[in-house]
């Protein structure tokens, strides 16, 4: 039977926008405002833009951070509000925010990111004598026994070695003394400094090993470095070249036609970040140090020791650059009245969400949106299960923090041509799931040369093929966006964000020899293929639910049912919350392997989660009440329930390349490809 209706909960803030698609309108050639005129008319003109994000990216021949771009910026805002349309700022040339187009440590290399490099002694392949490896910031050298966990400490004996000789023929002494005969003879040094030390015994099941901060580089970032998102002054420089220039020239207009600024993909790039000062934080947050400890993190070793040292440090590292980075960017804008939307990727993948981000749970919470971004051309399909995790895991959020709405970033790498049905099944999809905001990437201002190649396709006005495809998509969208805007999603199934299982192992991401991943998105699609209203919950927001009868409740969310993936740790708070719920009458199940270990604050201890049954995923869900009772096969057949007003309205969409018929109460249905339906 479908769950029964319940009020929902009081929304503190409603959307800010109009209904409709949001663009990134893209700066990206020469900045002449009167030449960008005609395509400002034809957004306006639509009638289906909701906003337009002003996006500087490749190409932009306008120097960013100048005055005559914040000046441009400022004619081009004010034309935009002229024509009546709403302005969401961007904060970065051109991506991932935080580094004012790179000045901020090109300006100050003491805020270029860093990462901790390991290096491994191998007699195989390197000198005998010495031990030698790449200088930097040395933070441990030693001995370790990933089998007993012992480590002798050799730091000391580190020392700098130069082993590459040069050799000058032509020495010429005048340059030391001018107007002077000219001696010459013979001369030779040393250059290319190593860091090193003279091979010691290595005993048997030890591996020699050092450890050193080095400044992160990638080819593919345009700036050829990275900004360090766990130095807080880091973050105030950014804010003084971006925001605060932004404040000075169009202020005036924020919380007014300017109505938020967008984040673009923040994070820390590097499973193993460093940065100044990050040994003696660690050591006064979990009281010891951790440098001796590294060899655990890119171990296999499950001892308790590893776990706790790899739950720890990236249970660290998440809350750093939640308080060094985003939180500061976060209060930024709310003081000055505006909404902080964008995304921290990866939103889908657990095992990358752990090295890169810890968990994407608790940062959700500093948006006004909460916000994720697809950069594929598809649905989350049976091909395709691993991209439900993003929309389901940010419309879960969303409600259960009483926040607006979800935003989501859509269309980019979908080819040269966009593909516009596609397109507007994608967004359809995303829609029903709970994407209050969707926002196009991109309308390309310029596709002059290269640019029409820098993660295509154009959507915009000046793409005359593709343009009234993007307004068809809008008038699809017309009846469902109003209907979920500030409305309660029906969802009385949650499944458990396991992503400390995750953070407590090192896995290869590509192919995951866990199988939890897997066992995640196959319980997440048997669900959505089964109409199950489902959401997923953080751990930390599992703790603070309200338990009455046979129900938990948190924000928006009502969740009579909880199933708990395929895993291996839990926390101590969240054992004793499912004991409560156990107790309430809330139903649950473990689906795959059951958890076994227990995190304290200090320590991972044995797990006994008897209290919970064990149970395959098929037969999990078969217990499940569904949104619809629906006849045959629905593999990727779609159906999710808003609650607004005390009404509820349910959305059928059928994600299959061809018709779908059934029927519901003896009644048929049929829903063409990508079509979908009132029920």
């Amino acid at each position: 039977m479908p769950p029964r209706n319940r009020p929902a909960a009081q929304v503190t803030r409603k959307l800010f926008h109009k209904t409709g698609l949001a663009y990134f309108w893209v700066f990206n050639d020469r900045c002449n405002p009167d030449e960008l005129q005609p395509q400002l008319d034809a957004f306006a003109k639509s009638g289906e833009v909701a906003a337009l994000c002003l996006h500087p990216r490749p190409g932009l021949l306008l120097p960013y951070g100048s005055t005559d771009w914040f000046e441009f910026i400022r004619e081009m805002c004010k034309r935009i509000a002229k024509a009546g349309l709403d302005i969401w700022l961007y904060d970065e040339d051109p991506y991932p925010s935080g580094a004012a187009g790179g000045r901020v440590f090109q300006e100050r290399p003491e805020f270029n990111a860093r990462q901790v490099e390991r290096f491994v002694f191998d007699p195989t392949v390197m000198d005998t004598e010495f031990f030698t490896f790449p200088p930097g910031d040395l933070l441990w050298c030693g001995l370790t026994s990933e089998a007993t966990g012992e480590r002798i400490d050799l730091t000391p004996r580190v020392g700098v070695l130069r082993r590459k000789w040069q050799t000058w023929e032509t020495w010429d002494s005048r340059f030391f003394y001018p107007d002077t005969p000219r001696y010459t003879t013979h001369r030779a040094d040393t250059g290319s400094p190593e860091y090193g030390l003279v091979t010691p015994r290595i005993p048997e099941g030890f591996r020699l090993m050092a450890f050193v901060s080095r400044p992160i580089q990638y080819d593919w970032i345009a700036w050829g470095g990275l900004v360090d998102t766990f130095n807080p002054n880091a973050t105030k420089r950014f804010l003084e070249l971006t925001h605060e220039q932004y404040k000075k020239y169009v202020g005036d207009m924020f919380g007014k036609e300017i109505k938020a600024i967008f984040t673009d993909e923040p994070k820390y790039f590097s499973k193993n970040p460093w940065t100044p000062g990050m040994a003696e934080d660690f050591k006064s947050v979990y009281g010891y140090d951790v440098r001796p400890r590294m060899f655990w993190l890119d171990s296999d070793s499950m001892c308790d020791e590893a776990c706790i040292t790899r739950l720890q440090w990236r249970e660290y590292c998440g809350k750093r650059f939640e308080e060094s980075w985003l939180k500061p960017v976060s209060q930024w804008c709310r003081r000055n009245k505006l909404n902080l939307v964008g995304h921290i990727s990866p939103e889908d993948d657990p095992i990358e969400q752990a090295n890169y981000v810890s968990n994407l749970f608790p940062l959700f919470k500093h948006f006004d949106l909460a916000g994720i971004d697809l950069i594929i051309p598809a649905v989350g399909d049976h091909n395709h299960p691993l991209i439900n995790v993003g929309c389901v895991s940010a419309a879960s959020a969303a409600q259960q923090r009483n926040q607006m709405g979800v935003m989501s970033e859509t269309g980019a790498c979908a080819g040269e041509e966009p593909p516009i049905k596609l397109i507007g099944k994608i967004l359809k999809w995303q829609t029903i799931m709970g994407v209050s905001s969707p926002l196009i990437h991109c309308a390309y201002s310029s596709v002059r040369g290269p640019r029409a190649f820098e993660y295509p396709p154009n959507y915009g006005p000046n793409n005359k093929p593709a343009w009234p495809g993007m307004t068809a998509i809008h008038h699809e969208l017309a009846d469902i966006q109003p209907v979920m805007r500030d409305a309660r999603q029906v969802a009385p199934v949650a499944i458990l964000w396991t992503i400390r299982s995750f953070q407590m192992q090192n896995i290869e991401w590509q192919t995951d020899p866990t199988g939890m991943r897997r066992g995640l998105t196959a319980l997440l699609a048997a669900c959505l293929d089964r109409q199950v209203g489902t959401h997923i919950i953080d751990e930390s927001i599992l703790w603070d639910v309200k338990i009455g009868r046979g129900e938990a409740t948190i924000g928006r969310a009502r969740y009579t049912h909880l199933l708990i993936p395929s895993s291996t740790v839990l926390h101590e708070k969240t054992v004793r919350k499912l004991r409560e719920l156990e107790r309430a009458g809330v139903k649950m199940a473990c689906t795959g392997d059951v958890p076994t270990r227990v995190q304290s604050s200090r320590s991972i201890d044995p797990l006994d989660l008897n209290f919970v049954p064990s149970s395959t995923i098929d037969a999990a869900v078969a217990k499940l009440p569904r949104l619809i009772e629906l006849d045959g096969d629905t593999l990727d057949i779609r159906c999710t329930a808003w609650e607004k007003a005390g009404k509820t309205q349910r959305y059928l969409m059928n994600l299959r390349d061809t018709p779908f018929r059934s029927k519901i109460k003896g009644k048929p249905v049929a829903l063409k490809a990508g079509q979908v339906v009132v029920i």
